[in-house]
């Protein structure tokens, strides 16, 4: 992980080269799972000490990474802090429709902006100051399941590239 602070303590930014979590997917022939594990986590919880005048005080955080995963599987990233808990469904919607090929690249070309497999999301956050020395304790929660009673379900990924906090 790579930690960086704006000069007026306003900002961070952490950026992360391991912060991911996947489930295989399962094949016709191992019906029932054939004891793969059907979920994977990991939490990352961080401690932002801040000061302020004010009874509460709002955070932004913005999240951005690669979600990937196949029918029967589903990613799911939960951010609690401070008194709230908000949970993010990654989870790709199912179109019907797969672009391949030079379509795949015309659709890259013509919606630069739009996000194939990449996500941003941010989550707004409230603390209230309840000590003198006051820490914001966010708690990043990341989940890839799979569904154990499909015979070929498939599989999943989400990678956490980085976060930034505001104050």
């Amino acid at each position: 992980v790579s930690v960086d602070v704006s000069d007026d303590g306003q900002v961070a930014t952490l950026l992360f080269d391991s912060l991911h979590v996947a489930v295989d997917r399962v094949h016709a022939s191992r019906a029932g799972g054939g004891g793969q594990p059907a979920a994977a986590t990991k939490m990352l919880t961080i401690h932002v000490p801040y000061t302020t005048d004010h009874r509460s005080v709002p955070m932004t955080l913005d999240v951005r990474g690669f979600a990937s995963a196949d029918p029967g599987a589903h990613l799911r990233l939960v951010v609690a802090a401070g008194e709230s808990t908000q949970v993010i469904d990654l989870t790709p919607e199912e179109s019907g429709v797969e672009l391949k090929g030079t379509a795949k690249q015309a659709a890259q070309d013509q919606f630069a902006d739009a996000c194939f497999g990449d996500f941003h999301d941010r989550v707004r956050l409230q603390f209230q100051r309840h000590a003198a020395e006051p820490v914001a304790q966010i708690t990043v929660f990341l989940m890839a399941e799979r569904n154990t009673d499909q015979a070929d379900s498939g599989g999943a990924a989400l990678f956490v590239d980085s976060l930034d906090l505001t104050i």
